[in-house]
């Protein structure tokens, strides 16, 4: 309590509040505007916390690393605006699906493709049927 007080942003934000605790009694308890808990949260030194919640405080203050960096660097409007054109295109692709040309162009492709696969499929037959006959050849002239 005696930090917060002394803390220049902190100490003019604490209040006194008055609670009603589990017991139904009203006590009287320091508390911070939820807007500033994150940033005195941010604060605790890890070092001087339980062990079994040392990884959560780290954690926690890492995340907040990341989110000023995201902030100050203005990363979170570039990934907004990313996530807007991505969305934008995928919604036009998905209209463009039932237009007939688009419709056309997948299906020729499907067929170019195949006329490929077939191709590549002759070639390699004919490849082993060449093969085949040089290696008979070869048999043959040493025997």
């Amino acid at each position: 309590l005696k930090k917060l007080k002394e803390d220049p942003i902190l100490g003019s934000v604490v209040v006194l509040s008055t609670t009603t605790g589990s017991d139904e009694k009203q006590y009287k308890m320091q508390t911070l505007p939820i807007r500033y808990v994150f940033g005195w949260l941010f604060r605790i030194d890890s070092r001087n916390v339980k062990p079994e919640i040392k990884s959560t405080v780290e954690k926690y203050q890492q995340e907040c690393y990341d989110a000023l960096f995201d902030t100050f660097t203005k990363r979170t409007s570039i990934l907004k605006e990313k996530t807007k054109y991505q969305i934008e295109i995928e919604s036009l692709e998905k209209e463009l699906e039932e237009d007939p040309r688009v419709k056309r162009i997948k299906a020729l492709k499907s067929s170019v493709k195949n006329a490929s696969q077939r191709l590549n499929s002759m070639d390699k037959n004919e490849i082993d049927q060449q093969l085949d006959l040089f290696n008979n050849h070869q048999k043959n002239q040493k025997s």
